[in-house]
């Protein structure tokens, strides 16, 4: 079954979800619950609606529901897939609503497609049987032993909002439920399901079964824990291997360990901005002080290596006098009775082994590019753009850095950055020809109101940016994403030369300078001068830390 086009972009479609029979959409919000991931515990009645801004009346909207959500990657579109299917048109204001009735507990994909989207939103959400979740409750608090927990788990597992296909330990995992329902008298069906997930997800580390953590990022973040920002792939492929095999046997031992575990991922594979953020959101943890959170001790800590929570708090104490690497053999974080931690990843770690280091003296630094060496305050930026296929060079092995940055550059650059959904649609612009390159950024860039043509049917193609229209796309760019960064406390920055900058920049600038994002040269901001490759890095760069993208 082949879907009519959906979601053209997060920036221009807005979707709303109404939970009937479940939790009402305010309460959704307060529980940390989105419209990418619902949950229903009710008798199968299942609604959802929506707004598309960009629909016309009486546009098509069709919705296809599939079983296996989250938890099958494999789900594709075939007969047995699909448990609900239907047409209906958008009213006056694209807004669009289905109501439909599931008897089967699980997890569900509902694809909503229509002619006025460019690709399908989708929406996550699991259903559980209110009354089939009582009668298993009841028999699981009832229970006298692992064994018997271990029985029920077998026969009512779905029933009981347990929707791992691939449980093997029944008793390990039975063994970790006990200890979670010891002393309730009742359960909740929607936090008991997180809790029986986290204990799948405990069961299967416990048992080393997991290779990466990637899939389970909701679950260990829970919505609320202020590490979610740094779970990156890597922080998250780097904790799974340094908490697998640990023995677990409660939630709150794999939770205290998990913390630990990302604040010193985050801190070995994090650049100093990231590694400063951490330090401030962590700062009890790590007995330290936002006076002592300095630019220079974060710049210090880009350079070190650390195995465990212990080895980074005796660093901070004392840096001038610690290795940083700690003692390879040292615990690998709190709770769990396996054998002695293993080192979190390295920052001189090439395809899984550490390389050997006689002396810091002896290295070398190897670049993304040949010819960035004389930019170092752009290095950073410029190797991170381009690892994550942001930004390229312009010949092999070079950046160069110092050519001005073109509008059609930058479209890509910012679309790319933020990962703004590619339209498909028309584009006004008579300099762009749909053969080009940078025809689908520029496109993007311009449906989501971040960039104009300098003039209705010109997008001003090979033309560079000044300073201060670069500063304005970025700032657009964040509230067009409803994206936040914090402004500096010092509210008196100016610029020598403010009166240079442009009315309809001057917010824009002040903005992100506040948020220490762009910065002048010396005391003169030089808004009109146009804005290089090398600096253009820098703050996309900054303005994608500063928002924890």
């Amino acid at each position: 079954m082949k879907l009519k086009k959906g979601l053209m972009s997060a920036l221009a479609v807005s979707l709303t979800v109404t939970l009937c029979g479940g939790m009402t959409a305010a309460q959704a919000e307060s529980n940390n619950e989105t419209a990418e991931d619902l949950f229903f515990v009710n008798d199968g009645y299942i609604e959802l609606s929506g707004n598309m801004k960009l629909a016309d009346e009486d546009d098509a909207v069709i919705l296809t529901v599939v079983s296996g959500g989250k938890s099958d990657s494999s789900v594709i579109f075939e007969g047995e897939n699909i448990v609900y299917a239907a047409e209906d048109n958008a009213d006056n204001r694209g807004a669009w609503r289905f109501g439909f009735a599931l008897d089967k507990p699980g997890r569900y994909k509902a694809y909503i497609g229509s002619n006025a989207l460019d690709e399908n939103e989708v929406v996550n959400f699991s259903f559980i049987d209110k009354e089939k979740f009582d009668n298993a409750a009841k028999e699981l608090l009832a229970a006298d032993s692992t064994e018997k927990i271990a029985e029920i788990i077998k026969k009512s597992a779905v029933d009981l909002g347990i929707f791992n296909s691939d449980i093997s330990n029944y008793n390990g995992l039975a063994k970790i439920i006990k200890k979670e329902i010891e002393g309730k008298t009742e359960l909740n069906p929607a936090e008991e399901s997180h809790i029986f997930q986290k204990c799948c997800l405990v069961t299967d580390l416990n048992d080393k079964k997991l290779s990466s953590l990637k899939e389970y990022k909701e679950i260990l973040a829970e919505g609320k824990n202020a590490y979610e920002k740094y779970m990156t792939d890597t922080v998250l492929n780097d904790i799974c291997e340094n908490l697998s095999g640990k023995a677990f046997d409660s939630i709150a031992k794999f939770d205290a360990a998990l913390k630990d575990a990302v604040i010193v991922s985050s801190i070995n594979n994090g650049s100093a901005d990231t590694i400063k953020n951490v330090l401030s959101d962590y700062s009890n943890e790590l007995g330290i002080t936002d006076a002592k959170i300095t630019d220079s001790l974060a710049e210090a800590l880009t350079k070190q290596n650390f195995s465990d929570i212990e080895a980074l708090k005796t660093y901070i104490k004392n840096p001038k006098n610690s290795s940083g690497s700690g003692s390879s053999g040292s615990s690998g974080g709190s709770g769990g009775s396996g054998g002695s931690g293993s080192s979190f990843g390295s920052k001189n770690t090439y395809g899984g082994k550490q390389a050997e280091i006689k002396d810091s003296t002896d290295l070398k630094p190897v670049y993304a590019f040949d010819d960035i060496a004389d930019v170092p305050w752009a290095v950073e930026a410029i190797t991170q753009l381009s690892y994550r296929g942001v930004l390229n060079g312009k010949e092999y092995k070079l950046f160069m850095p110092n050519d001005n940055i073109t509008r059609e550059e930058f479209a890509k650059v910012i679309t790319v950055g933020f990962k703004l959904n590619l339209v498909d649609a028309e584009c006004p612009f008579k300099d762009v020809s749909e053969n080009d390159w940078a025809y689908k950024y520029i496109r993007s860039a311009y449906i989501a109101k971040i960039v104009n043509g300098i003039s209705d049917t010109e997008f001003g193609y090979g033309q560079n940016i000044t300073r201060e229209d670069l500063c304005v796309m970025i700032e657009r760019t964040l509230k067009a994403g409803d994206l936040t960064v914090s402004e500096s406390k010092d509210t008196n920055i100016t610029f020598d030369d403010d009166e240079q900058i442009s009315d309809y920049a001057r917010e824009s600038v002040y903005y992100l300078a506040g948020a220490g994002i762009v910065s002048g040269d010396g005391r003169n901001f030089n808004p009109k001068a146009y804005a290089t490759r090398a600096e253009a890095a820098k703050i996309i760069y900054l303005a994608l830390v500063k928002t924890n993208r």
